[in-house]
């Protein structure tokens, strides 16, 4: 089976992966919200020695947002087919998240008085600049006293990177005439995953704090650019199994690029398989899982600080599909349909871009 045949969207089920890896997120957030028994939380934290869940899980995430986005817009060749659903993807969810922390959460949980809280510029700021991916952490007084202090959601970092990679994509679409998209795409991802891999930064912005992750973004995007000729075979995961294994014998970065690299094949595979496609899930909330997971964390820790490990767990995971679901049906999805009407309606014009 080539890619290109495993993302029809009859032929896997992509969107049940993504609801598991959003929580892989939270699993690999109990360690450092609620550490009550950290030594059971070091063992299944670890994907890898080099490798916890939370980071694989993001790589991942951001592997499948390449495959699938630089596919979608190398198909469509549209720019307001592109912008329309990524727009609506992102922005609607992170907004209904942000202000249910700033307004219901954060005054629940503040040390502050009701009226210092509400006029404190903080509050306003953490919605503004959030929503513009200009990543803010902090609502006075909100879980100060928490295992981990201060941080209201700490999932809202890799936003600025995927929209970036957004951005990047579109201008290497653009230079590319729409029709050497393949070819230009491709020497410019390359290009970018060098520059990520060996200067650790994206274009000319440092990624010390999050390293790495938009490399799986463009690899994705390489894939998808080649899908047609790349096959999901043996042969390819027999070199892939490889570096690996290898991999485990060299250092930062590379250990993690090729332990990664395989899974993000064979994830894909996996999607392609008759066992996940007959669990098939026609609504992703996966997005709102990642949103919720975080700040629904900390509000327990905050409500329970002696709840067990699992169990803390087991209720953010619980709490944070309800939440997803609910932002999928309420906000997201309302907000996609109407992405799909702006798209036909361009598509039926047959405007020139």
């Amino acid at each position: 089976m080539t890619i290109k045949e495993s993302l029809s969207p009859q032929s896997n089920n992509i969107t049940l992966l993504r609801l598991i890896l959003a929580s892989f997120v939270i699993i690999g957030h109990t360690y450092a919200i609620n550490p009550t028994n950290q030594q059971i939380i070091y063992e299944i934290q670890n994907i890898a020695p080099f490798e916890y869940t939370g980071s694989f899980a993001v790589k991942i995430f951001f592997f499948f947002s390449g495959l699938l986005i630089v596919n979608s817009l190398y198909q469509h060749q549209n720019t307001i087919h592109y912008w329309s659903h990524r727009m609506m993807r992102i922005f609607p969810g992170l907004f209904l998240v942000l202000f249910v922390s700033a307004f219901i959460i954060g005054p629940l949980f503040t040390s502050l008085n009701y009226d210092l809280y509400f006029v404190n510029k903080e509050v306003y700021k953490y919605l503004e600049k959030n929503i513009i991916f200009n990543t803010r952490y902090y609502l006075p007084g909100v879980f100060i006293t928490n295992a981990y202090p201060k941080v209201v959601n700490g999932s809202l970092w890799s936003l600025f990177w995927e929209f970036k990679c957004y951005i990047i994509t579109y201008i290497v679409y653009l230079i590319s005439f729409k029709k050497y998209f393949k070819w230009v795409g491709t020497f410019f991802f390359m290009i970018l995953c060098i520059q990520i891999l060996f200067f650790n930064q994206l274009v000319f912005s440092e990624l010390t704090t999050e390293p790495y992750y938009p490399f799986y973004f463009f690899f994705g995007g390489i894939l998808a650019l080649h899908s047609d000729r790349v096959k999901l075979n043996l042969s390819l995961f027999g070199i892939t199994f490889i570096l690996m294994v290898s991999g485990y014998f060299l250092p930062l970065p590379y250990n993690s690029l090729f332990f990664l690299v395989f899974w993000c094949l064979f994830f894909l595979w996996l999607t392609t398989t008759k066992l996940l496609k007959k669990l098939s899930l026609k609504n992703d909330v996966s997005y709102g899982v990642y949103l919720w997971g975080f700040v629904i964390q900390q509000s327990l820790y905050k409500l329970f600080p002696h709840l067990g490990m699992y169990e803390h767990m087991l209720i953010a995971l619980v709490i944070s599909i309800l939440l997803g679901a609910f932002s999928w049906f309420i906000v997201e999805k309302p907000a996609m349909n109407i992405a799909k009407k702006i798209s036909n309606l361009v598509f039926s014009r047959n405007f020139p871009f």
